[in-house]
């Protein structure tokens, strides 16, 4: 009895189109697509790999093929592109927010006096339904700032993205912190203490109050406008 032939497995076709997205202190990000869906690609020069790899640990940690959840990015599986043999640099294939999805600084920056409570409520329920989840599979993200929550005005759906600084509860922050948002950390992270989820929160409520108005570069002592409850 002949056996049968195995099939051959199709590797996943990823195209990075030209159009840059976003530049940050690790990476670049560029627009991609992978086997038809839109993603995002964030190329990380040979400096940075070490973040590279630790995104890529978080995310197969938090979203595992199969068992994924809203709110949560996903690595999707990516053919080794001809940059990273040409440079060494590392690309990260990822999935991407819904079209028209802004950042919650972009919000901030089309509401300069505070968003309205209400939709400021939203916005922060959904950051910590998807907090509580990566708390769930032992993560804490540990840099979660304006620029890395998007949401659509339209679903009332979020994304938490950059897992390059996630930790299990107890580490200590690994990764360079943003200069222009050191106030927002709490001191376990400027002090390179041991992080808990409890950082987390704390960060999604300094998001919270951000967009309801308060300044963004005070420590301590927020004070919210008068038109919050």
């Amino acid at each position: 009895m002949a056996l049968p032939t195995p099939r051959p497995t199709r590797r996943p076709q990823v195209y990075c189109l030209p159009s840059l997205v976003a530049v940050g202190g690790l990476s670049r990000v560029y627009e991609a697509e992978c086997d038809g869906r839109p993603a995002v690609a964030k190329v990380y020069p040979p400096a940075h790999t070490t973040y590279a790899d630790a995104e890529v640990y978080a995310l197969r940690r938090v979203s595992p093929p199969g068992r994924e959840r809203t709110g949560l990015a996903r690595l999707l599986p990516a053919v080794e592109c001809e940059l990273r043999r040409a440079t060494g640099a590392r690309v990260n294939v990822i999935t991407r927010a819904n079209p028209g999805s802004v950042t919650l600084e972009q919000v901030r920056a089309a509401y300069p006096d505070g968003l309205d409570y209400r939709d400021a409520a939203w916005m922060f329920r959904r950051l910590l339904g998807a907090l509580g989840l990566a708390h769930q599979r032992g993560l804490v993200h540990a840099a979660v700032l304006p620029e890395h929550v998007l949401v659509d005005p339209r679903t009332h759906d979020a994304l938490l993205v950059d897992w390059t600084s996630a930790v299990a509860p107890g580490s200590a922050h690994p990764s360079r912190l943003v200069g222009e948002r050191l106030a927002w950390y709490p001191l376990e992270v400027l002090t390179r203490g041991p992080l808990t989820f409890a950082t987390d929160v704390y960060l999604a409520g300094r998001c919270l109050a951000y967009l309801l108005g308060a300044e963004a570069g005070c420590p301590s002592g927020l004070t919210l406008p008068a038109h919050v409850p």
